[in-house]
Order: C-alpha cells, then sequence, then structure tokens
C-alpha cells in the first residue's frame, strides 16, 4: 500500500522531530501492505545488571475488516536484536523451532502479541549456556522485524531503556504536550511565512 502525500504540513514536517524528541515507549512501524501494525515495547525505563528485560511485541489489525497473513515459515518470519544506543547489534533472538508454514488472521481491531525476555546477554538472548556474557551498563533498544513473507517487511523498534545505569531523563506527559503544541505552532508559522514569501 503506498501512500502518497502531495503537499505537507508545518505539523507534518515537524512529526520527526516531534517522534524523536519525545521517544515514545511504542514506536509504531510503517504499516505494511496488509495494513498490520507492529510495537515493540519493554516492561521498564531502567534495569540492574542481570536482570531480564521483559518484551512485548505486538501486532493489530486497525482497519474494519479481516486480514489474513500467510507465515512462509516459522521461524523465518522474524528477527529479534538489541542494539546499543548507536545502532550497533548486540543481542540476536536465535529461532529454533521447525519451518513450517500458516496462515494467520485478524479480525478488525484484533490485536496478536507475544513476549520475549533478554537476560542482558550477549550475542544471542538464548546464549546461558552457549558462553554468553552480560552486556556492558548503557542504553540499548529493542528491534523486531515481521517479515512472514516476501510481500511484507515491517519495523519497530522500542524506546531506549537503560541497564546498570541510570535512565534517559524524559518529559512528563504535561510537558510532552506542551513541546508537541509548540512544534506545531512553529510548524504552522514556517508553513505560512514559505506561502507569503512565494506569493
Amino acid at each position: 500500500m503506498k501512500i502518497n502525500i502531495t503537499k505537507q504540513s508545518g505539523v507534518l514536517r515537524a512529526l520527526p522531530l516531534i517522534l524523536a524528541i519525545l521517544g515514545s515507549s511504542q514506536f509504531l512501524a510503517a504499516q505494511d501492505g496488509n495494513v498490520i501494525t507492529v510495537s515493540a515495547q519493554t516492561d521498564a525505563a531502567a534495569y540492574p545488571l542481570g536482570q531480564p528485560v521483559a518484551i512485548t511485541i505486538e501486532k493489530c489489525n486497525p482497519t474494519g475488516q479481516p486480514i489474513t497473513v500467510s507465515h512462509w515459515a516459522l521461524c523465518s518470519s522474524f528477527t529479534l536484536e538489541v542494539l546499543d544506543r548507536h545502532g550497533g547489534v548486540v543481542s540476536t533472538y536465535s529461532c529454533t523451532g521447525p519451518g513450517i508454514g500458516f496462515d494467520v488472521t485478524w479480525l478488525p481491531g484484533e490485536c496478536h502479541s507475544n513476549s520475549y525476555s533478554w537476560p542482558q546477554i550477549s550475542p544471542f538472548f538464548d546464549a546461558m549456556g552457549q558462553g554468553g556474557q552480560q552486556v556492558s551498563p548503557g542504553h540499548y533498544r529493542i528491534r523486531y522485524q515481521w517479515h512472514p513473507n516476501p510481500d511484507v517487511d515491517t519495523v519497530a523498534e522500542s524506546s531506549l531503556f537503560a541497564v546498570g545505569i541510570e535512565p534517559i531523563p524524559t518529559l512528563s506527559h504535561y510537558g510532552q504536550f506542551l513541546l508537541i503544541v509548540l512544534i506545531a505552532v512553529v510548524g504552522a508559522v514556517l508553513a505560512r511565512a514559505g506561502g507569503l514569501w512565494r506569493g
């Protein structure tokens, strides 16, 4: 599904900046061709060293009609990774199940979720008995790539979470609201100024 935007308002142009500043706990990935949305989040903003990180991946059908997605093979339908603050891959989920194809149908408004636990081990999620090592204190994020078949390739990322250090300060909900309003006003003013300049 392609969405063409011929003219962007100041608010639309400012949207990437708004998302970057707010650091949402759920980053809503771009919708795939079947209009299924995917999100990734952790259960906390900070963890002591060694405490497992609980991860929730959720897929939803926001439309008013049922949607069926074909999974060509179970073990190749997704990739789950832990990234450091600079985007480097620290740990990867290793799928060891059977490669059996199947279909999943979402009714209108229905969501399917999966839970995972990362024991702060590198290089694999399940490397506790395979020489895995505790990661260093720092900030990390979860990246989930969903690719059940060649026509679907959707990526969702969580916000940064801290391991063994203090979390990155975030704005309160009220502060976030004021910031969004401010950015929207500035975007509208710039758009109007641009129109007057051209005009």
